[in-house]
């Protein structure tokens, strides 16, 4: 993930970040999916997807944590 990227997400909202972690979940369960039933030019989705979604997930823990004190 680059760094703009990253920014931006730490900008982002707690319902913002909340929306884009679902999808990323989504797009990572159809991903896990289609690797087994297709070969996949991208061998590297997987893994990039479980990275961003760590990083959302991160991202939304601060903000909740930061929210609370």
């Amino acid at each position: 993930m680059k760094t703009k990227e990253k920014q931006a997400l730490y900008s982002a909202n707690q319902s913002e970040l909340q929306k884009e972690a679902d999808s990323t979940e989504a797009k990572l369960a159809q991903a896990m999916v289609s690797r087994f039933t297709k070969p996949s030019k991208n061998t590297r989705e997987v893994r990039s997807l479980h990275r961003r979604l760590a990083v959302v997930r991160t991202f939304l823990r601060e903000k909740e944590t930061h929210e609370k004190k």
